[in-house]
């Protein structure tokens, strides 16, 4: 069960990032302009949210693993929908069924994580686990590479990607073995909303610190290789090296923690230095040295996989539906993001814009350390 979120997590993360080295061509394509063009990533995030907080009554109903099986296929729908899209409406459409897919997916995964470790374990399986995403995002334009040498079209490379997909459930048949622990097993459980009004402040009190960690991942992913070029007069090769280097310390720190247990240091401490560092460097990269930009990659690693462990230690057999609205609010947020992040670069700079990533990653920081300075006050 494990080794099927992993490997799930890693096809959904490769057909994510594969849109990226794409993306110039589909506009140049279907004549899209800058805003409409973003709407082929903002639908799908929009959609993900949507997937991700209905998915949880199928697990109630069915299984995880059904729903992971059933969004593989959904997904690569979706990708081959994409392919075929020879103009804005159609392609919205195909977004919009991915997407939808990619939330479902996004949750499975995590959810047989909870469902298949140990709670001493979890964190570094979850660790591992989100491991697989920073990897992808490093292979993608190595993929794409090579489609481009093979001579393939944006439209090929998205077909032979949902061939993956499509052929991981088949796939999750051999992969599927026993528990390295006792099972929580969420199927058979009532569907309808069970959380009561304090879980509901929980989950959002985590979606918003989620969303501000999401914040600073996806806006330095997304946007340093503009920034370094517009702001620093770096020549594209150069800019995409520093990309690879983020990612390859966000992998790292990941492994890291999939290696090392860290047990005298709680879940809420790794979410508050890690979130305080990563505003800190990136801070540093914005008025120091871009180098420390790559640097920001490391602190951000133990974030989110370890927001994920604390969300299934605090609402236990409650998780689907909680993990569920959570990942579904980040993925709501990553659309807010990339419209502040447009519209602040249009009226000032990349290097203006880029500041509210800091901003973010620093009222976390501030936050997880007034909730811990509130817990020990009523200790005492």
């Amino acid at each position: 069960m494990i080794l099927l979120a992993y490997a799930s997590l890693l096809v959904l993360s490769l057909l994510d990032n594969i849109r990226s080295p794409y993306f110039p061509e589909i506009l140049h394509e279907l004549e899209l302009t800058g805003t409409t063009g973003a709407l082929f990533f903002s639908v799908t995030s929009l959609a993900a949210f949507v997937g991700s907080w209905s998915a949880h009554g199928i697990v109630g109903r069915f299984s995880s693993l059904l729903l992971l099986r059933a969004a593989s296929v959904v997904l690569a729908l979706g990708m081959v929908a994409i392919s075929r899209s020879y103009a804005l409406a159609p392609l919205l459409v195909s977004c919009t069924v991915f997407g939808y897919a990619y939330g479902a997916l996004n949750l499975a995964q995590n959810l047989i994580i909870v469902e298949g470790s140990s709670p001493h374990l979890r964190r570094r399986i979850f660790s591992g686990l989100h491991s697989m995403y920073a990897f992808a995002a490093l292979l993608a334009p190595v993929v794409a590479s090579v489609f481009h040498w093979l001579s393939w079209s944006w439209r090929d490379a998205f077909l032979m990607t949902a061939v993956v997909s499509a052929l991981l459930p088949f796939c999750s048949y051999r992969l599927q073995s026993r528990s390295i622990s006792e099972r929580v097993d969420f199927a058979g459980e009532n569907p309808s909303p069970r959380l009561n009004r304090r879980e509901w402040v929980q989950c959002l009190l985590f979606a918003a610190m989620l969303a501000g960690y999401l914040w600073g991942e996806v806006g330095a992913s997304t946007r340093l290789v503009l920034w370094l070029r517009a702001e620093k007069g770096m020549s594209t090769d150069m800019a995409n090296l520093y990309l690879g280097g983020f990612f390859v310390m966000l992998l790292s720190g990941r492994i890291l923690f999939g290696l090392l247990h860290f047990e005298r240091v709680s879940n809420w401490d790794v979410l508050k230095w890690s979130a305080g560092f990563s505003g800190l460097a990136f801070v540093l990269a914005l008025t120091v040295s871009p180098i420390w930009m790559v640097l920001a990659g490391f602190f951000m690693s133990p974030f989110y996989p370890v927001a994920m462990e604390q969300i299934s230690q605090i609402f236990g057999r409650k998780s689907p539906q909680a993990l569920g609205f959570i990942i579904g609010s980040g993925s709501l947020s990553v659309v807010a993001l990339h419209l502040c992040l447009g519209v602040l670069t249009d009226l000032r700079s990349v290097n203006f814009a880029l500041s509210i990533c800091p901003a973010a990653l620093t009222t976390i920081a501030f936050g997880l350390w007034l909730r811990q300075r509130r817990a020990l006050s009523r200790a005492l």
